[in-house]
């Protein structure tokens, strides 16, 4: 019983350590692109006004 708990034991050590591997260890030769911050709005425009909403409508069907 115990061996099956130390084979159990090195398979998650295993894994955990492929996991890690693959989420941390990026390459340096490419930039991370996750998280990056919008451009700066131009404010000279101006503001955009969208409708409320824009109804659906569909010619009925027999």
């Amino acid at each position: 019983m115990l061996r099956f708990i130390a084979y159990l034991f090195a398979i998650l050590l295993v894994l955990s350590a492929a996991h890690a591997a693959l989420t941390i260890g990026y390459s340096d030769n490419f930039q991370r692109t996750q998280n990056f911050a919008a451009p700066p709005p131009d404010l000279s425009l101006p503001p955009i006004r969208l409708p409320e909403f824009t109804p659906i409508s569909e010619e009925p069907q027999e």
